[in-house]
């Protein structure tokens, strides 16, 4: 699972009508992690980086929403 996906899924999964945290995003992908891969901070917040820059997603405040 690539990180675009594991944020779109994490951000689907939790529901929040104001928008997921990036805390909220990060803990929700970290638990569906397989045990043999390793997280990497710098990847996961370039990747939220690019995808707010692409318009996927749309940040609020501090929380992120999926762009409609």
């Amino acid at each position: 699972m690539s990180y675009k996906a594991g944020i779109i899924t994490a951000i689907t999964d939790l529901k929040d009508r104001t928008g997921s945290s990036m805390q909220a995003i990060k803990k929700h992908m970290m638990a569906a992690l397989p045990a043999d891969k390793k997280w990497a901070n710098g990847i996961f917040l370039n990747t939220i980086k690019k995808m707010v820059a692409d318009g996927d997603l749309t940040q609020v405040k501090g929380s992120y929403k999926l762009s409609a």
